[in-house]
């Protein structure tokens, strides 16, 4: 004779299994929580659940997070505004995809116009004071990216223009362009003097008034110009090492 199944010693089994399960997993989870492996080439910001303090790694490896919220810099980047087709060359025009243009515009003294295609690299700082200000103010790379570097590299395209003609950029002074345009964007933007000139149209050959903006020598810096604030990106500890313009797109008109 077998014994009958005891229904009740089953359902106990039962419940006993979904408890270890969720007991396991549970645990799986809050270890999850508790700890932070952070990989090499990246800063890591852990904001305490409770206190809101924030801790900074900079070093690769297993770091305590304690429920913490995470939230990763890179250490390096670069920063590309590129123009893959030229849309003023006719020979690559049929090819150009406006959603394939990150060229910034450029407007020179004398209203023409250029699209500088290129990449500036920028390298975050490593004082944990700086990444907690950095950290405070914009909360994330991409804000930092959009609200900080491509801002400050926006700004120096712009603020360079006045100090030229398209005609001068196009020829005489086209390799002086991009170190200008690095030099405010890593150093701050010129303080410049600006003066009304009188010159003849390259196209029209009519005569007219032309406003030029001149930077300001700082003669207690060794030759170097006054500028009228500091770099907003050396504000924050970021340091933007090198750069380099890849193409300058002229329009029509200056070609």
């Amino acid at each position: 004779m077998t014994n009958a199944a005891v229904p009740g010693a089953n359902f106990k089994k039962v419940l006993g299994i979904i408890f270890l399960v969720v007991i396991i997993a549970g645990g799986g989870i809050s270890s999850l929580a508790m700890f932070e492996n952070v990989p090499a080439g990246y800063i890591c910001v852990i904001q305490s659940p409770i206190s809101g303090e924030l801790t900074i790694h900079t070093e690769p490896g297993l770091k305590l997070q304690k429920f913490g919220m995470v939230t990763y810099y890179p250490r390096s980047g670069v920063f590309e505004f590129n123009q893959p087709v030229d849309p003023n060359d006719p020979a690559q025009a049929r090819y150009y995809v406006v959603g394939e243009d990150n060229a910034l515009k450029i407007t020179f003294n004398d209203g023409g116009e250029a699209w500088i295609s290129g990449s500036i690299r920028y390298d975050y700082p490593l004082e944990q004071d700086k990444i907690k200000i950095l950290h405070k103010m914009f909360s994330s790379h991409n804000n930092v990216m959009k609200g900080l570097i491509e801002k400050t590299v926006e700004r120096s395209i712009y603020m360079s223009g006045p100090l030229m003609s398209s005609i001068d950029s196009f020829m005489s002074r086209r390799a002086e362009l991009p170190k200008v345009i690095e030099d405010q964007a890593r150093n701050g933007l010129y303080h410049v003097t600006t003066k009304d000139v009188r010159v003849e149209d390259e196209f029209t050959k009519e005569v007219k008034t032309i406003k030029v903006a001149e930077p300001l020598q700082d003669f207690n810096a060794s030759g170097r110009w006054k500028r009228q604030e500091e770099s907003v990106v050396s504000r924050f500890g970021i340091t933007l090492p090198n750069s380099a313009t890849h193409i300058m797109s002229h329009s029509p008109m200056v070609r």
